[in-house]
Order: C-alpha cells, then structure tokens, then sequence
C-alpha cells in the first residue's frame, strides 16, 4: 500500500506542476499577444506658444494650452485629435506636445553647433517613453532672424530631425515652414526638407491678421498668435500629411534630384530597377556644370569638369576617373536613341556622398 501511495503521490505532483507550467506558459503568450497587437498611433508635438503656454497673467493670457486660441480643446493641438477621431474612429491613438522654446532660442549662424544637450533637455525623455510614429516640429518663430543663415537654420533643423531618428529610426517627422516666417527660416526649413528627406508644410500662408486673434486679446503679442480659425487652418495643414501616416499609407512625391541642397532640373524621367534608379548622364552633368562629348578613341562618352576626365563605356559596369576603374553598383544603360543613363553611385565615384530615400522618391546629393 505505501508503494502505491507513493506513486499515486508522484503522479498527482508531476500533473500540478505540469498545469503551472503550462499556466505560465499561457501568461507569457497572452502578454506578447497583447503586445503584438498594440496598435497605438502615437504623434509627438514639438512647438512653441502656438503649441503650449502656460497661465502668464503679466500678458493677459490664462490659459494652458495654444496661444490665443478660446479653449484648450480649440488649439490646433485638440483640433488635429478631433480630425483624426472623425476619420478613423476606432483607432487608438496618443498624443504628447512639448515645447522647444530653448532650442529655437538657442539656433545661431554657426554650422558647427552641437544642440544635442538642449534636445535632450527639451524631449529627449519623453520621446524615449513614448516612441511616436509621428512627429511635428511646429518651432522656429523665437529665433532671432538677425542671427542666422537659411544654411544655419537648415544645419539646426538637421540636426533635431537626426536626433529624432536615433530615438526611432522609424519615425515620420513633418517640418512646417514656421508660422511669422522669415526668409531665411523659409529657406532653411526647405533646405533641411530636402537634405534630410522629410515631409514639409507651409504655416506661414497664415500669417495674415484674418487669422489671428487681433482685438480679442489687449496684449498684442498674445493677440498676435492664431485666433480660433488660425489654428483650425494650421490644424488641418499638419492633418493632411498625418492621415496618410495614420492610414498606413507613404505620400507620393514626384522624382526629385536634390544637389548641396538645391532642387535639380530634370529633363529625363529617372529609370527604376529593382533597388537601383537611374538618372540620365546629360541632365547630372547639366546641373553639377560639367561638359559631355563623345571620346572616338575610346568609343565612350566623356564628361570634363576641371583638370578631370571620366571615360564611361556603353553599358559597361566600369567607369575610368582620374585613370583609376571604378566599378559602379550597376551597369551604365544606353538607349536606342544614344541617351545614357547612370546609377546614383555615379555620384560616388565623383567623391560625392549619395543617398536614396524611397519611401520619398528623392535622391540626395552632397559634394
């Protein structure tokens, strides 16, 4: 009898500890589960006053949330909620805004700053806690015109993109062309658009005293910033780039060309295959100002820029510069009707740095 007692006790304790195992078991696949199907749209505010400022009685203003607008839930911050809510009413989404009023205030000529510490200072936490899909920058109004370049408001906006991406490489980021503009922050914000491949709005349309608060504030710097209707406009230009990240979806850019920052004037379409694009030899030579001709005695076609010569046989892998073979990620196309089409390493073999964002359709091109 104490034979079987025993076995029957063994027996009962394999099968408890079998059940907590397989309960924790069931523990752990519940929770990835539940992690895997987290399906929060979480967007990232990153503004001044237009975006956030706290009770300020000295100025007239007590509110805590945008700048003029009547009610908190009337800032184009509520308002961009409410778009999205109408538009996609089942989703979940979370929504976080912070100021970046030392860094816009911090933005000089120099194009050797290093602003990481007054980022990190900024959001740098919060953005680590919260990893958005998608992040505004809303800034720029607070910096002193008088003390930049659109280079160095360009090489200030970079730098802030860049130091979003390391928080979340993934990151969609829409730079807004900043509301009181300004010519160089107009030029800048295009410059670091183009550099660095993100999507750019224009707020500074609304800079007209139809959209702003005007005589309903006595403190004219409050009744400066956007009235109820300034902010439901700035609200709506943000919107249209951020339903198209909420639904999914990329924006659709026509091929672009951007050299040290500047727009390249295209005349061929750009071929694609598989990963690599194509970009007509004539119209990259057209904009870095370099001389084409054909070589007989190489029966190849020559580009000229200087004291320097690149051979480029037809349909051939390989490129001569500078008397040396460069083999380029892909071959040279030539068409029936003569025309040659090169891969954007091109550019690397002319000591350029090259980039290709595709998501954007936009090559990147920096000497």
């Amino acid at each position: 009898m104490n034979k079987f007692f025993k076995i029957l006790l063994f027996a009962m304790v394999a099968l408890l500890c079998m059940s907590v195992v397989s309960f924790a078991a069931d523990e752990v696949v519940d929770s990835a589960s539940e992690q895997q199907t987290d399906d929060t749209f979480t967007v990232f505010c990153l503004g001044n006053s237009l975006l956030l400022h706290g009770p300020s009685e000295n100025i007239g203003w007590y509110g805590n949330w945008g700048m003029a607008a009547s009610a908190e839930d009337r800032d184009y911050f509520c308002v961009m909620q409410k778009l999205l809510k109408n538009d996609f009413p089942d989703m979940k989404s979370e929504w976080y805004r912070e100021s970046v009023y030392l860094f816009e205030r911090a933005i000089s000529s120099s194009l050797d700053a290093d602003y990481t510490d007054v980022l990190e200072g900024a959001f740098g936490a919060k953005m680590r806690e919260v990893m958005p899909d998608v992040v505004t920058f809303q800034f720029g109004d607070n910096t002193p015109a008088s003390e930049i370049t659109a280079e160095s408001y360009a090489y200030a906006m970079g730098q802030c993109i860049d130091f979003c991406r390391s928080i979340n490489p993934d990151v969609k980021i829409i730079l807004a062309k900043n509301f009181y503009g300004g010519t160089a922050k107009i030029k800048g914000a295009e410059l670091a658009a183009a550099n660095k491949a993100v999507a750019l709005v224009d707020l500074s349309v609304y800079n007209l005293n139809e959209y702003k608060a005007g005589s309903l504030y006595e403190n004219s710097g409050v009744a400066g910033h956007p009235s109820d209707l300034g902010m439901q406009k700035i609200a709506e230009t943000f919107y249209e780039v951020i339903k198209i990240y909420a639904a999914g979806g990329e924006i659709e850019y026509d091929f672009s060309l951007i050299i040290d920052g500047n727009a390249a004037k295209l005349k061929a379409e750009p071929m694609y295959e598989e990963e690599t694009v194509y970009i007509s030899l004539k119209d990259v030579c057209t904009n870095l100002g370099y001389l084409v001709s054909f070589d007989a005695s190489y029966k190849a076609t020559c580009v000229s820029f200087g004291k320097e010569r690149i051979i480029i046989p037809e349909n051939c892998q390989y490129i001569m510069f500078t008397n040396k073979l460069v083999k380029l990620s892909s071959a040279v196309k030539t068409l029936d009707d003569g025309e040659i089409f090169v891969p954007i390493d091109f550019f690397n073999a002319l000591g350029m740095k090259v980039e290709y964002y595709k998501s954007m359709n936009r090559v990147i091109v920096m000497s």
